[in-house]
């Protein structure tokens, strides 16, 4: 036992002292002309994917869109009233559509015994989805009436959460509903049309 008790603290000595060499090694400013003569990388250093340039770079047009600048449809629409609008209608729908996920589940059970239980549940996964970037969005439109600038983010990814998770209920009814979810994604883009073109006090104007 006295063995065992002597082998783990020589082990766990080993490993302090080698963790500890590894902070002196990276904290100390002659290794670093070390690691650039080996060409090595700075430690602790995390490699950038090609992957997630790509999602940035498509969260940064979704934010940023090319007709940002210079839209075609030029309205002057305060943020602060616009994201008013957003929280109430937003709230409204988020209660609405969490009381008919729970109606979803409550049908689960009775669904699944008729053998359609992987279609009711992309609807319900579909429909909490929706709920969540309704949530998300009506409290980026409170953000916006606070006169938060980020609250027009907060606003963008609701509505696309929206989005994606109405496609994900039309996908799980069979694609029956794919023709309502492309009139939905049509209003959802009117909405983002909105967010983006709306300017807060002591922004300059469109028109």
């Amino acid at each position: 036992m006295a063995r065992l008790t002597r082998i783990a603290t020589f082990r766990v000595d080993r490993s302090t002292t080698a963790d500890r060499s590894l902070t002196t090694f990276a904290s100390d400013p002659r290794s670093a002309a070390l690691r650039m003569a080996l060409g090595c990388p700075r430690i602790g250093a995390v490699e950038r994917r090609p992957g997630r340039h790509r999602l940035d770079a498509r969260l940064q047009a979704l934010l940023n869109p090319p007709f940002a600048k210079d839209p075609p449809v030029k309205l002057n629409i305060p943020a602060k009233t616009l994201g008013a609008i957003y929280a109430i209608l937003g709230a409204i729908s988020a209660l609405f559509g969490l009381l008919g996920a729970l109606a979803l589940l409550g049908l689960s059970g009775a669904v699944a015994v008729a053998g359609l239980g992987g279609v009711i549940f992309l609807v319900l996964i579909g429909s909490l989805i929706a709920v969540v970037g309704t949530v998300i969005a009506a409290w980026g439109g409170y953000r916006m009436y606070q006169a938060d600038p980020g609250g027009k983010t907060l606003v963008i990814y609701g509505l696309a959460l929206n989005a994606l998770g109405g496609l994900v209920s039309a996908l799980g009814s069979g694609g029956g509903g794919l023709a309502s979810w492309i009139i939905s994604l049509a209003i959802t883009f009117v909405l983002y049309y909105l967010v983006i073109i709306s300017r807060f006090e002591g922004e300059p104007k469109l028109a």
